[in-house]
């Protein structure tokens, strides 16, 4: 929607200018961020500028999510926004403005804004001492929902980009790709969820539904399927998903034949990081080493039973558990190759190795090092080598994911591994405001995780 030509040509075939997607989203949700005549051409064509999606996301809280678009933002507000809109959690604009305002990024919006809701100039300090806060975690609790959304946030991000070469991303997004639009080839919603998420969904309602007695890589299985037809939020009854990867295919189709997660799997030789995408909730859930190990094993195994994968999620893990606990990254990387190499995987241990070695920022002006086996492309050992690299990477975790899509190849799953250790490192505060007010399953996650957290106390 960058150009307002282009929106007047849709218009004159019939395209409907005020269309929502599944999810509310109007056309003003994306071009906000791109083009202000766009929008003005968009608002003169029947789109409302107070338009909000299915959570109360409204264009407003759009323009202002990002590095401040105040004329944008300046427009809106002549053509009718309200400045007093909040979203179903009760994010105001106000919160989204000054997301960002050390930084002095929104400043000038924020004063626009002000000087429309409340009539006069009122200096940002003074907005941030009203504010409504929400309620504060301690330290574990917010790592361990940094590391939940870590992964989500990674894969919404990616997904725009999967599979895209390292050299277009370059030229499309030199500095690389910052907010959470959705689109790409599957044309994802903004914040939507792909398998990545879906998957790790699917482990965390198993964690969530668990009763003595029974088998955690069972229920997560079931819940597998259930994902695979269509029992899921977002999605009509009976229609599958619009991404599955072949391994995950073929392990449950074995599984679903056999109800057997020990039994299933797509084989050795199989090693994608469709395993290692979605094995988050038993690093943050299960507080047993032992135990850790062996349910992401099991876990593992339902769809991916390779070696190189279940170890690899079994050291995952464990360097998650020992970061949401507050070990330093090198103290929480010596763990996970501890148990690598308790579990006889020098491959999985060299990959961690790899990882050390690694720069994000090199890969994501070069491109993929020639060290991993297949470009970052999904193989296992490469995608949990990207994420060491990632956890010791000194920057913040939205600079370090940003530029790990910016690298190429998987780029959904990439991040979201990484994402999940960026998170167990920075806590839920290192994740910008912007991206997770867009994630579908944000408000869950967080509830459920604190629910399991809480209880276990």
């Amino acid at each position: 929607m960058e150009h307002p030509a282009v929106t007047s040509w849709l218009h004159d075939r019939c395209i409907d200018a005020s269309y929502a997607d599944s999810r509310g989203e109007t056309f003003l949700h994306q071009a906000v961020t791109e083009n202000v005549a766009c929008v003005q051409r968009l608002i003169d064509l029947g789109v409302k500028p107070d338009s909000a999606d299915k959570t109360g996301w409204s264009v407003l809280h759009e323009a202002l999510s990002g590095p401040g678009h105040t004329p944008i933002v300046k427009l809106l507000i002549d053509r009718g926004a309200k400045g007093d809109t909040k979203t179903h959690s009760g994010l105001s604009i106000l919160h989204t403005a000054l997301e960002n305002v050390d930084k002095l990024k929104n400043l000038e919006s924020t004063e626009s804004l002000c000087g429309k809701v409340q009539g006069r100039q009122i200096a940002a300090h003074q907005f941030v001492n009203s504010m409504s806060h929400p309620e504060r975690l301690s330290d574990h609790e917010s790592r361990i929902i940094g590391a939940l959304l870590g992964v989500h946030v990674g894969d919404s991000l990616g997904a725009t980009l999967e599979f895209a070469p390292h050299d277009l991303i370059a030229s499309d997004y030199p500095g690389g790709l910052r907010d959470l639009i959705g689109r790409g080839l599957l044309s994802w919603s903004a914040g939507q969820a792909t398998d990545d998420t879906d998957m790790t969904r699917a482990v965390l309602l198993a964690y969530r539904d668990f009763q003595p007695g029974d088998d955690i890589a069972r229920l997560s299985a079931e819940n597998f399927l259930k994902w695979e037809d269509g029992d899921w939020p977002g999605r009509e009854l009976g229609r599958r998903p619009k991404d599955i990867g072949e391994a995950v295919a073929d392990g449950l189709e074995k599984y679903r034949e056999t109800r057997d997660p020990d039994h299933a799997g797509a084989g050795r030789g199989r090693a994608g990081n469709g395993s290692l995408m979605r094995c988050i909730p038993t690093g943050l859930l299960q507080t047993d080493p032992e135990t850790l190990i062996v349910e992401s094993e099991r876990i593992s195994r339902v769809t991916h039973d390779d070696k190189k994968c279940t170890v690899s999620c079994a050291a995952y893990n464990t360097i998650v558990s020992q970061l949401i606990n507050g070990s330093s990254a090198a103290n929480a990387i010596a763990a996970g190759q501890h148990v690598a190499i308790a579990l006889k995987s020098a491959q999985v241990n060299r990959a961690i190795e790899l990882g050390k070695e690694l720069s994000i920022a090199t890969m994501a002006k070069k491109g993929a090092s020639p060290k991993l086996k297949d470009d970052g492309g999904g193989f296992v050992l490469d995608s949990l080598s990207i994420g060491i690299a990632a956890l010791l990477d000194r920057r913040g975790l939205e600079d370090v994911l940003v530029d790990v899509v910016r690298i190429g190849g998987d780029t959904d799953t990439n991040a979201a591994i990484s994402g999940g250790l960026l998170g167990g490192r920075d806590g839920e505060d290192g994740i910008p405001l912007r991206w997770r007010t867009k994630l579908q399953y944000g408000e869950e996650f967080k509830s459920i995780a604190l629910g399991l957290f809480r209880r276990s106390l």
